[in-house]
């Protein structure tokens, strides 16, 4: 049965409807029908009674980041199936990839009461259990009328966000309410929630999982064959440049233009956040007349010559193509727009890391990284170019400085982790899955 709020989310489609349009056609989706349709929901087995717990993860990130978890999951609770959502195309292939094997896999494209009944029809799920702070107005109330709590784990909230719900707190505490419990990464976001109504006892600093997931294994096969693919020198450098915007990549390659006329060895991996940049990242490399390397196709542009830039136009592999670098720059942290990346990956392996002031979805851990000396933070005010190659110049010309602050890095991540375990502790703590010793019993 339908509900204001579909009315609500087709009256914004509708307005919407030539942006979406205009995406549909650009990326070749047909984005605005599985929008409003949703997607098909593989069901359980016929005859399949154990309890289910339901994961989802919005985008890729969120995905990686359940990973752990997932695997901690089925360890602890071998008698329960998992089913996994995603919604961006990006989200939903890594999570075929990692989780169709075991798990129920499916795409949960918007909040429509009939694309969540779907799910909730065909999965009968015990659990739901959200990644960081995606909270459906819809979902949580569908699993509310059915029984089903409902969990937040590595739970954030940029300041933004937390301004914005401030002013709406009647909305915030109808919606927090439907949440059963709480696993946030910071203090900061549960005092967001006791600000907001939530009961202290439902929440539970337990660290972000992100650390759980960060290895450092410089023996990745995937590794290994990206240096089979850009081969590198042995002693030269290389800077990786990860999940960077549009927007701060002139002022990237303007760095690396300067800081390869006094190391002319250096080499540049280049990666960009959105998928739907890579064109233009490729004809930016291309109109500076930047020798280079795609790493999708495996062609050199221009052909004959000897690229220095790795171009990495892939999805999921930035993580181990962090284990390339000598030294590391994460994007969406300075041009104000997107609040930063997780530093997490490439702290782990211990590589010297800048990012730029504007880092508020991540600001604990970057605060923390900083505190721990294994991070500089970028200007993003003057010649941001020059800042940038001059805090690089600074690593490369002295390598004893940079292991210093790589090993700084490394052993920040070893001492933030356990949130998974912490995370898996506090859902039996509440109640929502039993004890290993249950478990074992039962089975």
């Amino acid at each position: 049965m339908a509900h204001p709020l579909d009315a609500l989310y087709a009256l914004g489609l509708t307005a919407a409807s030539p942006w979406l349009a205009w995406r549909a056609f650009s990326r070749g989706r047909d984005g605005y029908r599985r929008l409003l349709r949703g997607h098909p929901c593989p069901p359980r087995p016929e005859g399949d009674t154990a309890p289910l717990a339901w994961f989802h993860g919005v985008s890729l990130g969120e995905v990686n980041l359940l990973a752990p978890v997932i695997k901690a999951f089925r360890a602890r609770h071998p008698g329960w199936c998992v089913g996994v959502t995603a919604t961006t195309p990006a989200g939903m292939q890594e999570a075929k990839k990692r989780f169709a094997a075991d798990s129920l896999v499916a795409c949960f494209s918007w909040d429509f009461t009939w694309q969540i009944e779907r799910v909730f029809t065909a999965w009968n799920p015990s659990l739901v259990i959200l990644a960081e702070s995606q909270l459906w107005p819809n979902w949580l109330r569908l699993a509310k009328r059915r029984g089903v709590p409902v969990a937040v784990i590595n739970g954030r909230m940029s300041p933004r966000s937390a301004a914005a719900w401030a002013r709406r707190p009647r909305l915030a505490r109808r919606i927090f309410r439907l949440v059963h419990s709480w696993m946030v990464q910071d203090e900061s976001m549960a005092g967001h929630l006791a600000s907001l109504g939530v009961a202290r006892e439902a929440v539970e600093v337990t660290g972000s999982v992100k650390f759980d997931g960060a290895r450092g294994d410089r023996n990745l096969s995937l590794l290994a064959a990206l240096r089979e693919q850009f081969p590198v020198p042995p002693g030269a450098p290389v800077w990786v440049a990860g999940s960077t915007q549009q927007s701060e990549e002139p002022c990237i390659l303007d760095a690396y233009g300067s800081l390869s006329e006094r190391f002319p060895n250096l080499r540049l991996v280049l990666v960009p956040r959105q998928p739907d940049a890579f064109e233009a990242s490729a004809r930016r490399l291309r109109e500076r007349g930047i020798p280079f390397l795609r790493r999708s196709q495996g062609v050199i542009h221009p052909a004959g010559s000897t690229p220095r830039v790795l171009l990495l136009d892939t999805i999921g592999e930035l993580s181990a193509a962090w284990g390339l670098a000598t030294v590391g720059f994460v994007g969406g942290s300075l041009d104000g727009k997107r609040g930063g990346q997780s530093p997490i990956e490439p702290a782990a392996f211990g590589v010297p890391v800048c990012f730029g002031p504007h880092v508020w979805n991540f600001r604990d851990i970057t605060a923390q990284l900083l505190a721990a000396g294994g991070a500089h933070t970028i200007p993003a005010t003057g010649d941001i170019a020059a800042n940038l190659a001059a805090c690089v110049a600074n690593w490369l010309a002295h390598p004893s400085r940079a292991a210093a602050m790589g090993q700084a890095a490394r052993e920040f991540v070893a001492h933030q982790q356990g949130a998974t375990d912490r995370t898996l502790a506090f859902l039996q703590a509440r109640g929502l899955t039993p004890s290993p010793a249950s478990n074992r019993q039962a089975g």
